[in-house]
């Protein structure tokens, strides 16, 4: 009975020391999920509420203290606008799509805050790619002149056989003859893909990314 009672409380000792071991590795899998779910700094997430969560704020261009948002102003300055003295902006994406920073194969140079582009685009003469108009009613009729009336009628061949045709040019028709109707109502041609909106988000607050 003795034998088993000490047993008894080995195992009891044995659980009790285990305890702050135990203790550590929640601690340690509450940390790492809470790292996880904090945000750096200046970092931009999509978001489809219509209010910015704590530490949050919208990407509506607006311009923030700098005594008020060190840490933020530390990492984007004035790329986004503000003086850099006393105010600084946050990036602006209403009705805007965010683009990759620097370039890539075959693509063009973009530079953090640069802003491009437009919802539509009005096309000019030089836009147009190279092609050609075909006038009508140049053509000829080879036999004799049927009517004497000039609509939707061609020139013919004179039925008395006077000359009225000559072999070298040198002069020009009535340029009105050969104008080409206008077309078109010059609207612009709207360029944006189909879309859905939501909000993007920055954060104010949280991990200071570190330099690799």
């Amino acid at each position: 009975m003795e034998f088993a009672a000490q047993k008894r409380v080995q195992r009891h000792a044995f659980r009790l020391s285990q305890l702050p071991l135990i203790a550590a590795a929640i601690f340690c899998l509450a940390s790492s999920g809470t790292a996880q779910e904090t945000p750096y700094i200046g970092e931009i997430q999509m978001f489809a509420g219509n209010f910015p969560p704590t530490g949050w704020m919208f990407c509506k261009g607006q311009l923030l203290q700098i005594s008020s948002y060190t840490a933020l102003y530390a990492l984007i300055g004035t790329t986004f606008g503000g003086d850099g003295v006393q105010t600084f902006g946050l990036p602006n994406l209403q009705s805007r799509i965010p683009i990759g920073y620097g370039a890539g194969a075959g693509l063009s140079t973009y530079i953090a805050g640069e802003t491009g582009g437009s919802e539509s685009e009005t096309m000019s003469q030089a836009q147009l790619p190279a092609h050609t108009h075909t006038i009508p009613g140049l053509s000829a009729d080879s036999a004799a002149a049927s009517t004497d009336q000039p609509k939707g009628a061609l020139p013919s061949r004179n039925p008395a056989a006077i000359p009225v045709f000559g072999s070298a040019a040198n002069t020009t028709l009535n340029a009105a003859a050969a104008t080409l109707s206008t077309t078109g109502g010059g609207q612009a041609i709207p360029t944006r893909p189909p879309t859905q909106c939501v909000s993007f988000i920055i954060a104010t607050t949280g991990v200071f990314p570190a330099h690799q």
